[in-house]
């Protein structure tokens, strides 16, 4: 039996993943535990237990690997961004520090998306979601069809026992 899209198992999915997008695409860190990635939501998931669950789900557009939470487009970008500053280094600049001591370094992390790139993502979710139903109302016909045919089938079965 085919699986049914998290997009369409619970009516708020799509309301989660956009926040997801939008939250994970904007902040100043690429990826986090878990556990910060939910205190920086600032509210609980609405169509799952966790946020966590949330992320398993949709590896189209997040990953979940040691307890470290990552939107994958940001996985795209090399560790140029220092949160601190709010700078972004040049491969120049990254030569230059590989010649300080270790604690002399700044601690980079991948860039934030675009706000066009959020926007990209957050299309990408409502197309998908929209695909997802399309499938579910297609696949539809299915059931009276096979109930029709079950119907048939024990009137078949009944009508042969009266026989006897």
């Amino acid at each position: 039996m085919a699986q049914i899209s998290p997009y369409i198992e619970h009516p708020k999915r799509l309301t989660d993943v956009i926040a997801l997008l939008q939250v994970m695409g904007t902040y100043r860190y690429a990826n986090r535990k878990i556990e910060n990635w939910e205190k920086t939501m600032g509210r609980s998931p609405v169509s799952a237990k966790t946020w966590s669950k949330v992320i398993d789900e949709h590896p189209e557009f997040f990953r979940l690997k040691d307890g470290l939470a990552i939107l994958m487009w940001r996985r795209s970008y090399d560790r140029t961004f220092d949160p601190d500053t709010g700078k972004t280094y040049t491969t120049e600049d990254l030569e230059k520090f590989e010649a300080l001591p270790e604690e002399d370094q700044p601690s980079l992390t991948r860039q934030a998306l675009s706000p066009s790139q959020i926007a990209t993502l957050i299309e990408s979710a409502i197309k998908i979601h929209a695909a997802a139903i399309a499938h579910s109302q297609e696949m539809r016909w299915r059931v009276p069809v096979l109930a029709g045919i079950l119907g048939i089938l024990l009137g078949a079965v009944l009508n042969g026992y009266k026989a006897f």
